[in-house]
């Protein structure tokens, strides 16, 4: 991936999660964290994967799927792109491995 792109993506990154934390008045999204996002090398479509606290991840996704109109309207505002990506949201499940690994009897006893 080239520099512009890793720059773009980490811009878009911080932007949309300071925009579902701070515009966004639906609960459920206040608990996710934008857990990355990959662009394609023309800047045309951003992956982004999201991970939850809450275990109800398609309810999460079709609420952001559902947004995102709006989220690609207000990420605009804060990031100059000739193009404005199109967004789409995908579950990251590794938090959700990691924190089973976490509370597995016997991981963090010493």
């Amino acid at each position: 991936m080239s520099f512009r792109v890793e720059k773009v993506a980490s811009t878009i990154k911080s932007a949309i999660g300071t925009i579902i934390l701070n515009k966004i008045d639906d609960p459920d999204l206040r608990l996710i964290s934008v857990s990355d996002v990959i662009l394609t090398p023309d800047l045309k479509i951003a992956n982004i994967y999201v991970s939850s606290f809450k275990s109800d991840s398609e309810n999460i996704l079709n609420k952001l799927r559902n947004a995102s109109g709006y989220l690609r309207k207000e990420l605009s505002k804060s990031v100059y792109l000739k193009y404005m990506p199109e967004l789409n949201f995908f579950y990251d499940s590794a938090f959700e491995f990691d924190q089973k690994k976490v509370d597995e009897p016997g991981v963090n006893e010493q």
